[in-house]
């Protein structure tokens, strides 16, 4: 028996033009697929192909924002044996030089995908900022 579930969410403070840098990285039992797109591009893709809990770092990536509608990061996770549900936390805030300008955001993405509450299951972070 193999259980199946996702979660999207929105990155909506990051501009057309600026640099996205995306890292990402698991702690589970379960594989999955995190892609980071919006309707027109897709920007990063990472899978975890392992069913080991091990901490993994999956990859990063640099890109700049297009611009394109309903930027997002998408997780799909697959896990046999055990239903799952996705939680996530995800944590935004500005960039700010030392003038007190605004110049990017951060996001934090913790996902949670069985019932330890531990928000390491799968982890992204997104850095943008001007190109």
């Amino acid at each position: 028996m193999s259980s199946k579930a996702s979660s999207t969410c929105s990155l909506q403070n990051i501009k057309s033009g600026q640099i996205m840098t995306i890292s990402a990285a698991s702690a589970c039992g379960s594989t999955g697929t995190i892609v980071v797109k919006d309707d027109s591009k897709t920007y990063a893709t990472f899978n975890k192909t392992s069913t080991s809990e091990k901490y993994q770092y999956l990859g990063n990536a640099s890109e700049v924002y297009t611009g394109g509608k309903n930027l997002r990061v998408e997780v799909n996770v697959a896990h046999s044996g055990l239903q799952i549900a996705i939680k996530a936390i995800v944590n935004n805030n500005n960039l700010v030089d030392s003038k007190g300008n605004t110049i990017g955001t951060v996001y934090v993405i913790a996902i949670e995908e069985w019932t330890d509450d531990d928000y390491n299951d799968y982890v992204i972070t997104i850095t943008a900022t001007k190109s």
